[in-house]
């Protein structure tokens, strides 16, 4: 049956009305005429291929329909781990005109948004400052909070997956062989008992690797730390080959199946925190990845697009592919970061740990606003993201972007908690701001300064708002007089194009964005001077205009800037922080900078917990509460073995550590702490309210919210409800007798101090044999009694914990003999023979091979003065 011309023309509105067309957005055709998407070195190759990266934002979740019709419309979408990558209606893609067009015509899309370029990445004492151990110990009845069984997924640079820190504790426990008899481990001289026959052999002697203290930005050797092996920050291994130097990963002939993915590694168990590892102390082998994958997307630059999967060939994962694109290694990065979130292990003695030392990682790499990794994180089904970075110019800063909308979304559906960095663009006058009343004039004026160079491209983004934004009209001056209406692309007077694209956010933001560029710099480089933007009000009313501007040579340095008298430090805030539900993250004085240590930097000079002046401010353009929480903002991190600076001649040893500055150093505290929320089924907003609702407020932060605090600075354990005050127990172990023969028991009595709470609200779990695993529960100090049939010895560990979750360990060993030594502590295996033995505090329990009873108390007076030496020594460093 027909329907009459009326209905039929009456349909076919109304179907027009239920779909409207996609938004495209207009920088998309610039990108593909110009290739000004990110670096300027990725220029002449995106023009020549003639493609954009984008993402397609569907009206509804994709299906595997709505994706094939994507491809048939030309769109080239990516696989990574052997599946089409997109997370719910955000599909990640790459097109050429053609399929922009196609794409236009699909009912289904409802925006195609440019990838544009991503800015430079925002750059243990912080664990106290934010009071880890008080959250760590908050859920007694889940033990120690640790991050344990989360996931953690980061949008960053590449990281070096071989650094120390990042592998778990769990390749086995092992004793060490007091070769030179002194009580304690001596690198280059003791061994590991590798194969636990009790004797040194061959490739057993334990080498040092130093924990190396690196200024992070000179990257030269400064003295952080003592000049001698430090069991809470550094790592031992075994030199099989007797090269000189701990080898690693697939080019040294190690795959995903060797623990550590190379020459033996072991964490030092420093359990009494004494400062040395003693008899009876042991060494846990480093074993397993903490990277579950890492996506590295490269394919506007290098030609890598891989994903990497422990177990699989995560070994043979590339540390650095551009050698200084962006002036330092590829891996400089993320390093740093994630060594913030999960680094190193949870022993007692160590002192450079993350927040959540126990989570798994996925990482995505990819040199655009990492869309496309996030949408691929996503479906690795993470518990917290973090997304290192914080473009402001190129978009609207209102959280409408692609990225900020995806976020938005998993979190509503998900459940998953976002953490974000507001960057470092503050204190540099990258924003400009005027109120256009309605029909006046209002004038942005900007200088492009000399000592930047050549410049081959500047980015200016307006965000307007208010009745009278769709009105505006923008005219650029240059610094020799002509104009430009910012309508169309024009040729400015030494031959450098302005082009400028205008489009509308869904929340109403008018975005006019331009670039000024040469492929020519050494001819029409962008020209040096007062330059000066006129904003002509329309009669309709008034508007705001917030104005920022990047460049390609000073990051978040001082390069081109507004004037004074339009330049504000408000609403600096850049993407994703913007999102409506990311944790934005400021950053406030971690580490100040002092005459002894100088090698903390001024950003500028700041005292503890004082908000760096590069932190950005809120609030949000729209005036919606920015940031969220301050954190601080340079511990010591992981160090990539790798040329510093890309095409330097430093190279960073394995295992160096160094500053990390920057809201970049800052959001991760809040990742992992985030982390350790989620293990506790604290997840998505419900995690943002924590970790508001808990933050230090004092005089400094003033009142809050505000916007430069937010709801003030990161409290780990405030955001679980428990105070951030409070010290660990110390403990003691008793061994009767001292000798039990074969079939006899032993006890083993705890003696713990609590200095801050009640002895009665102690309580005790043990590791039967000391191998890493605890083998009862929590229970009542109470002496226990153990035994063996046969003659030998065994060790046992204890934990003490107090009702704030705080804790401390000691080690006994016990040893079963038919003819026990005639009293005194024995001299830990300095015949070869056997391993040493500790008790973390109490020199209760002799080993096998035992001594005189003068000669045992002899032994143990200089083992007590060696001791106190040790701590002099190491009172006389800076041990932050």
């Amino acid at each position: 049956m027909r329907l009459p011309l009326v209905l039929a023309l009456a349909l076919a509105t109304t179907l027009a009305q239920a779909a409207p067309r996609p938004t495209i957005d207009p920088k998309i055709e610039r990108a593909l005429t110009t290739g000004l998407v990110t670096h300027p070195g990725q220029r002449a190759r995106l023009r020549a291929v003639r493609t954009a990266p984008v993402t397609i934002e569907l009206r509804a979740p994709a299906d595997a329909a709505a994706l094939a019709r994507l491809q048939r419309a030309g769109a080239r979408l990516h696989q990574a781990g052997g599946r089409t990558v997109h997370y719910r209606r955000f599909v990640p893609a790459v097109v050429d005109r053609a399929a922009l067009g196609a794409l236009a015509g699909l009912d289904s899309v409802a925006r195609v948004t440019l990838l544009g370029h991503r800015g430079p990445a925002p750059l243990d004492h912080s664990a106290g400052l934010i009071g880890v151990a008080g959250a760590r110990g908050a859920r007694p009845a889940q033990d120690l909070l640790t991050g344990a069984g989360m996931l953690v997924a980061d949008m960053d640079t590449n990281a070096d997956v071989f650094h120390p820190t990042f592998f778990r504790a769990d390749a086995g426990a092992y004793d060490w062989i007091d070769v030179d008899g002194d009580g304690v481990f001596t690198p280059g001289v003791d061994a590991i008992d590798l194969d636990r026959n009790g004797r040194v052999d061959d490739g057993e002697i334990g080498r040092w690797l130093k924990a190396e203290t690196r200024d992070g930005y000179r990257g030269v050797i400064v003295p952080a730390r003592a000049d001698a092996f430090d069991p809470s920050v550094d790592w031992v291994y075994l030199d099989a080959n007797g090269n000189g130097a701990r080898d690693y990963g697939a080019a040294a002939g190690f795959d995903d199946t060797v623990p550590a993915f190379g020459e033996p590694l072991f964490v030092p168990d420093d359990a009494n925190r004494s400062g040395a590892i003693e008899v009876g102390e042991r060494f846990f082998r480093l074993g397993t990845s903490k990277f579950r994958k890492i996506w590295v997307r490269l394919q506007n630059w290098a030609t890598e697009d891989h994903v990497f999967e422990r177990g699989v060939d995560l070994a043979t994962a590339v540390i650095d592919y551009s050698h200084g694109l962006y002036g330092y290694s590829d891996a400089l990065h993320a390093s740093g970061v994630l060594s913030i979130v999960a680094g190193d292990v949870a022993l007692a003695g160590r002192r450079w740990v993350g927040m959540a030392p126990e989570a798994e990682i996925v990482l995505g790499f990819e040199f655009e606003v990492p869309v496309a990794t996030a949408a691929w994180a996503m479906g690795e089904s993470p518990d917290v993201a973090l997304y290192e970075l914080s473009p402001w110019t190129g978009y609207p800063l209102d959280g409408t972007d692609a990225l900020s909308q995806l976020i938005d979304e998993s979190t509503e559906a998900d459940g998953v908690i976002h953490t974000c960095p507001v960057g470092d663009q503050a204190g540099a006058g990258k924003h400009g701001q005027v109120t256009v009343a309605a029909g006046a004039t209002a004038t942005l004026p900007f200088t492009v300064p000399a000592q930047l160079g050549a410049l081959s491209w500047v980015e200016l983004s307006f965000n307007a708002r208010g009745p009278g934004a769709a009105g505006l009209v923008f005219t650029l001056t240059e610094p020799g007089g002509q104009t430009h209406s910012l309508t169309a692309a024009s040729t400015l007077a030494n031959g450098a194009v302005c082009y400028p694209t205008g489009e509308t956010s869904p929340r109403g933001t008018r975005l006019v964005d331009v670039f000024l560029y040469t492929d020519t710099p050494a001819q029409s480089a962008i020209a040096t001077g007062a330059w000066t933007v006129t904003v002509q009000g329309d009669a309709s009313g008034a508007a705001t205009v917030d104005a920022y501007v990047y460049d390609e040579r000073s990051g978040f340095g001082e390069g081109v800037a507004w004037g004074a008298a339009v330049a504000t430090d408000l609403s600096t805030l850049g993407i994703p922080s913007v999102a409506d539900h990311c944790i934005a993250v400021a950053a406030h004085t971690g580490h100040p900078h002092t005459a002894l240590e100088p090698w903390f930097y001024d950003f500028p000079p700041g005292g503890a917990g004082e908000v760096r002046d590069y932190s950005p401010w809120g609030p949000r353009i729209d005036g919606a509460q920015k940031p969220d929480v301050a954190a601080p903002d340079n511990p010591w991190v992981a160090a990539p073995h790798d040329q510093m600076w890309g095409t330097s001649d430093l190279v960073v040893p394995h295992g160096a550590m160094w500053p990390f500055g920057g809201t970049s150093g800052a959001a991760p505290h809040v990742t992992g702490v985030a982390a350790l929320l989620a293990q506790t089924g604290i997840r998505g907003d419900a995690a943002r309210d924590a970790i508001r609702a808990g933050a230090f407020v004092d005089d400094v932060t003033g009142a809050v919210p505000n916007d430069r605090y937010g709801f003030g600075r990161l409290n780990a354990a405030g955001a679980f409800g428990v105070s951030a005050a409070g010290a660990a127990p110390t403990v003691t172990v008793a061994v009767t007798p001292a000798y039990p023969r074969p079939g006899q028991s032993a006890t083993l009595t705890v003696q713990a101090v609590d200095p801050d709470g009640s002895a009665g609200a102690l309580e005790a779990k043990w590791d039967d044999g000391y191998d890493g695993t605890w083998d009862t529960p929590y229970g009542a100090l109470a002496p226990r009694t153990v035994s063996s049939a046969a003659a030998g010895t065994q060790a046992f560990k204890v934990r003490v914990r107090d009702a704030s979750g705080r804790f401390g360990e000691a080690i006994a060993r016990v040893t079963w003999s038919d003819t026990p030594p005639d009293g005194g502590v024995g001299d830990g295996g300095r015949d070869g023979q056997g391993a040493g033995g500790s008790d973390g505090g109490c020199r209760a329990a002799p080993t096998a091979t035992g001594g005189s009873g003068w000669a045992a108390l002899a032994g143990a007076a200089l083992l007590v003065a060696r001791r106190r030496r040790r701590r002099a020594q190491l009172a006389g460093t800076a041990r932050r």
